[in-house]
């Protein structure tokens, strides 16, 4: 078989990608691409003049199905979005808070420190969140002779919190990125079949007003986020402690960018503000 054999069609690509237990809330493609196949036979009957104004309002009716589909698919992705980054939005809000207090207890272990005896508080200017310098530096100033009632209060779980953070913000990119490429097949795919770009124009007209597009906010929200971790050495190692599933994470984001921009480009469709 030649290479176009082993393609993998979309349908079996998304399975493979979406994130399992958010399935019921991606775009349903095989329901879309069913109705997309039923204009095609539509168009492909005879053209024969008796039939003529039957197989018009056929066509017209298949293709009123369909965006009354894409219409309903695209509310659901879009109100999963707004409650995913609204949820992720308070977390960082919560977390960073609690990153200050850690900020607050090392300032006060560095300015309460044994200067004849420094090996352990000299890592704190650069551990960042409450990682292994910092639970390390609060056993060695009990030890010290310095009393723990002294100590600001900082949550020593803000850094896994952190972490859970930034995996959310990778799915909820992850979740739109693939949502927008199984629309632009669809599209892509209607205009094969159909032998018009109607449908293309209506959705290329409403995309502004449309969550999945815009990620209002989205943006944003990964740059604060990244803010946050920018040189964190103690988020770097438990990225790297988390091993195979954080790379398999990286992997599959690196696979649907790319599978996006191929559609972006394929379909003539802006790319998503908010992928970048």
């Amino acid at each position: 078989r030649g290479r176009e054999g082993h393609r993998m069609k979309f349908g079996d690509t998304i399975l493979e990608m979406m994130y399992e237990p958010w399935a019921d809330n991606y775009m349903n493609y095989d329901s879309l691409k069913n109705i997309i196949k039923r204009i095609g036979h539509i168009n492909r009957e005879p053209d024969v003049a008796s039939s003529f104004a039957i197989r018009k309002a056929s066509l017209s009716d298949a293709d009123d199905a369909l965006w009354v589909t894409i219409e309903a698919q695209l509310a659901k992705v879009n109100k999963f979005m707004q409650h995913e980054v609204a949820e992720v939005e308070g977390k960082l809000d919560a977390v960073m808070i609690k990153l200050e207090e850690v900020r607050t207890l090392q300032k006060y272990l560095r300015t309460h420190a044994d200067a004849s005896n420094p090996s352990v508080l000299h890592q704190l200017s650069t551990d960042g969140m409450y990682g292994p310098a910092t639970a390390a530096s609060v056993e060695y100033f009990a030890a010290s002779g310095g009393d723990p009632q002294l100590l600001p209060k900082a949550d020593p779980e803000s850094l896994a919190e952190m972490g859970d953070v930034c995996t959310a913000l990778d799915r909820i990119r992850e979740f739109g990125m693939l949502n927008y490429v199984a629309l632009l097949k669809i599209v892509k795919k209607h205009s094969k079949w159909s032998n018009s770009d109607s449908i293309k124009e209506r959705v290329r007209d409403i995309l502004p007003k449309q969550f999945l597009f815009t990620g209002a906010g989205m943006f944003e929200l990964v740059c604060k986020a990244e803010s946050v971790v920018a040189g964190d050495v103690t988020v770097a190692r438990a990225k790297v402690e988390q091993g195979g599933a954080w790379m398999e994470s990286r992997l599959m984001a690196t696979k649907i960018i790319a599978l996006l921009q191929r559609s972006e480009k394929d379909i003539g469709y802006p790319p998503l503000p908010w992928s970048v």
